[in-house]
């Protein structure tokens, strides 16, 4: 059994989240169109991910890559979008993958009716899985259910799309650290993202 290895360029790159940010700052303040809160939705979204696993057997620090999101679903009313989203996040480093993935019904909630020009909040629950795989050695796994809030600000790009830099954090909750059927401890799952999304209504 190997344990889970203990990474250190987390911090390196870490001012990269807070760019994606800034790079959407002047979409936000030049595109203002009405984009009405209605019927069927899909969107996606990309950025930065600091995710990993914490245990008594491996690191507790959050390691950098890239992590996307897919997601679609239907307007609730007139503030409210529900649906289902799936987030995924990976690196490799030396001889090791590092993999996490998420599965979420999720709840969105506007100030109004437009998802335009306004802050927005997240809620969603789920199942997330995180896995560590070498050549010639057994993959470390971990999996639980899992909760998520985001917080991020819509801005209108015609009367269809919207552009929405986001933040959005993913934790588990009575995960358990495997090594195949093996369990060898329990475990906490998490992912902190920084990135941009775009929806189509």
């Amino acid at each position: 059994m190997h344990q889970v290895p203990r990474t250190l360029d987390a911090k390196a790159r870490g001012a990269l989240a807070v760019a994606i940010l800034l790079a959407a700052a002047p979409a936000a303040l030049s595109a203002q169109d009405a984009v009405v809160l209605d019927g069927f939705w899909i969107g996606g979204g990309v950025g930065i991910g600091f995710g990993g696993v914490s245990c008594t057997v491996c690191s507790a620090s959050r390691e950098d890559a890239l992590a996307a999101s897919v997601r679609l679903g239907t307007a609730l009313g007139s503030r409210m979008l529900v649906g289902f989203e799936v987030n995924g996040w990976a690196r490799s480093e030396d001889e090791f993958d590092f993999r996490l993935g998420a599965l979420s019904a999720v709840v969105f909630f506007y100030p109004s009716s437009r998802a335009s020009g306004t802050w927005y909040i997240k809620t969603g629950i789920g199942a997330v899985a995180y896995e560590v795989s070498a050549v010639d050695e057994e993959s470390i796994t971990a999996r639980g259910a899992s909760g998520q809030f985001e917080i991020g600000r819509s801005v209108g790009i015609g009367s269809k799309l919207v552009l929405s830099p986001f933040v959005n954090f993913i934790g588990s909750v009575g995960a358990n650290l495997k090594s195949g059927n093996e369990v060898l401890t329990s475990a906490s799952i998490t992912l902190l993202q920084f990135g941009v999304g775009l929806t189509y209504h």
